[in-house]
This record gives C-alpha cells, sequence and structure tokens, in this order.
C-alpha cells in the first residue's frame, strides 16, 4: 500500500503544452481512472508516474517522498499496457517470474511467488505455455501476474482491457477489482470507457486537453458535473435552454421549479434516465408533461433508447424494455426538472 501524489505536473511535446498543472492525491489501496479521450494526456501522465518521462514541472510523491530522481526500476511502481509485452521466448511461469529474477531473488523464494500469483490468477495448468499458444485474456493475466510477482507499491494500468471482446472484458474487470481490493494496491486506471471507469474508480480524474476538469467519486462525477463539457462527455443530455430567477426555470416548454434561487441565464442538462414517456391518454401525477411524437427507436436489449420530437425539439429518452411506443405514436413527456442540472452562461464559456 502507498500514498501517490501527482503534484503540479507540467510537460511540453515541442510547442504543445501537453498537461496543464496536474494534480491528484490517491490514499492507500484506492483505484483512480484518468478518463478522456485520446490525446488527452492520460498516458503521458501515467509514463511520468512511472519514470518513464520527465515532467518539466512538478513533483511524484510516494508516502511523503519525492521519486522524481528516482530511476524507473527503483520506484516500486509497475505499468501493464494494452500491448501485454510478454516475451515470447518465456513460458507463463517465467514470464511471471521475470522480475523476481532480475531482483536477485532467490530461486524457491521466487518459485513460491509465481505459484502464489499463478493460483491467484487462476492460470493453472498453463505455466508451460508460450505467449502465442494463450488467448487474448491469458496473455493480459499474465502480464498482470509479472507485475504484481515484483510487489509493487503502485500499479499502473493502461488501457488494459481495450484490445479484449466484451465477455473478455468484464471478467478482466471483475478479476482486477477483486484482486486490486484482496491485496489494496494503490492503482491508476488510464482508460477512455466511461462504464469501465464508473464501476471500478473509488474516484475519477476527467482529462480534457492536458487539464484535469473534475476529479471526484464516480457518483458526483456523474450525477454533478463540473460543467456542460464534462455532463456531454460522460453521456447523451437534453438540453433546455432559458433563464432561471428565483427559483423558476423560465423557457419555451414553460415555467418549472427548481433549486436554484439566482437570476441568469443558462440551461439546463437533463439526463434521458430522467425523463418518462406515457401513452397519449395515460393518465400523469406530474404537471410538467409534454405532448410529443416518437421519432427514433433503438432497441438495446434491457433498454430502448427514443427520440421524442415535442415543441420544435428533439428529447433524447432511455426507457425500460417493458415500456414499448412505436415510430410515429404521439406520447406524452414528464421530464423531471427536480434531476436537472442548471449551468450559467458563465458554467458554459469556461
Amino acid at each position: 500500500m502507498a500514498k501517490l501524489q501527482v503534484k503540479d505536473i507540467n510537460k511540453r511535446f515541442n510547442e504543445t503544452k501537453v498537461l496543464k498543472n496536474i494534480n491528484f492525491f490517491i490514499d492507500d489501496g484506492e483505484i483512480i481512472s484518468l478518463l478522456g479521450e485520446s490525446g488527452c494526456g492520460k498516458s503521458t501522465t501515467l509514463k511520468i508516474i512511472a519514470g518513464l518521462m520527465e515532467p518539466d514541472s512538478g513533483d511524484i510523491i510516494i508516502d511523503k517522498y519525492s521519486v522524481l530522481n528516482v530511476p524507473p526500476e527503483k520506484r516500486k511502481i509497475v505499468i501493464v499496457f494494452q500491448d501485454h509485452l510478454l516475451f515470447p521466448h518465456l513460458n507463463t511461469e517465467d514470464n511471471i517470474g521475470f522480475g523476481l529474477k532480475m531482483a536477485g531473488v532467490k530461486k524457491h523464494i521466487k518459485d513460491n511467488k509465481v505459484t502464489e500469483i499463478i493460483n491467484l490468477l487462476k492460470l493453472q495448468g498453463l505455466e508451460k505455455r508460450y505467449p502465442k499458444e494463450l488467448s487474448g485474456g491469458q496473455r493480459q493475466r499474465v502480464a498482470l501476474g509479472r507485475a504484481l510477482a515484483v510487489e509493487p507499491k503502485v500499479l499502473l494500468l493502461d488501457e488494459p482491457f481495450s484490445s479484449l471482446d466484451m465477455r473478455l472484458r468484464d471478467e478482466m474487470r471483475e478479476l482486477v477489482l477483486d484482486i486490486q481490493k484482496r491485496l489494496r494496491i494503490t492503482t491508476v486506471l488510464v482508460t477512455h470507457d466511461k462504464e469501465e471507469a464508473l464501476m471500478m474508480s473509488d474516484k475519477i480524474a476527467i482529462m480534457m486537453n492536458g487539464n484535469i476538469k473534475q476529479f471526484d467519486t464516480p457518483e458526483n462525477i456523474y450525477e454533478k458535473p463540473v460543467d456542460p463539457l464534462v455532463a456531454d462527455f460522460l453521456g447523451e443530455k437534453n438540453h433546455i435552454a432559458g433563464y432561471v430567477d428565483n427559483g423558476i426555470f423560465h423557457c419555451e416548454l414553460g415555467n418549472f421549479q427548481i433549486e436554484v434561487f439566482s437570476k441568469e441565464n443558462g440551461e439546463i442538462m437533463i439526463k434521458p434516465e430522467d425523463i418518462q414517456l406515457l401513452s397519449k391518454n395515460e393518465e400523469s401525477n406530474f404537471t410538467d408533461v409534454i405532448h410529443g411524437i416518437i421519432k427514433k427507436k433503438r432497441y438495446l436489449g434491457d433498454k430502448i433508447h427514443y427520440i421524442v420530437e415535442a415543441e420544435e425539439n428533439d428529447f433524447k429518452v432511455i426507457s425500460n424494455k417493458h415500456m414499448k411506443f412505436n415510430i410515429g405514436e404521439n406520447v406524452k413527456l414528464n421530464i423531471n426538472f427536480s434531476k436537472g442540472i442548471f449551468y450559467s452562461m458563465t458554467d458554459k464559456e469556461k
């Protein structure tokens, strides 16, 4: 276990500033995600933590001590990449034990540790197989085993599941979470997958253009995004422009009560799951009812995504599969404005 602090990290590539005052702290045994699109600075941050790249300024601190001048192999930090980078001429047990062998660990201690890791990662029966004889998921487990065998203080995961199919990806996520919580290894996961970050993390850093836009718990990130850019990045939203005046939001759809008591222009963002669809003749207990027509429909297993045209606007709505409506059908929309997030014009310009 270790506490990790990333402090005021800046980095340029030629004239392009790729990291701008990156700051975050991870407590003992926590797992955090660096979440963002390609090119936002996630992997560069990871490489600086690992010592594979030097920052222009700032510091990396583990348990109150700077490791900026400590070579990568002595930082007690390991990194697992998307491409597992296993040695093709070594079998499973030799790949897992490679770091221990290089560190001069006695053979019987190394062998015991390798056996422990093989059991932990459910690689029994694959000890003598070479990487080309393993599936993608098995190779990634061997790469993870090689990292865990040296008992790192900090584990770095750089898009480790992105090349796996959906079933293997889900299995690896659950396996890594189980092991991370059991061993309480401080972990940083780089991902562009929002679902992965939300399900795996104690905290998430949303990265955009070399900045951390928001660093918070998954629940707060999803329910209280700091600005419209973060809100849109996390998933489809409905934007309703208007102005608020002492708790009443005024827009072209009508006037609605919200928990904002200033007086300013802006917009409310409503998640698709916070709009309820009703048939046109169905009674509603809500006063905030709008009439519309189903324009598009996408079936996604346990959910159905609709586009509903109402008051010259297109509303995105997510409904469970038991509430089925047809394209062209007249419907009612109950918009839960109390769950919407109001952003002022100032918020939008940040």
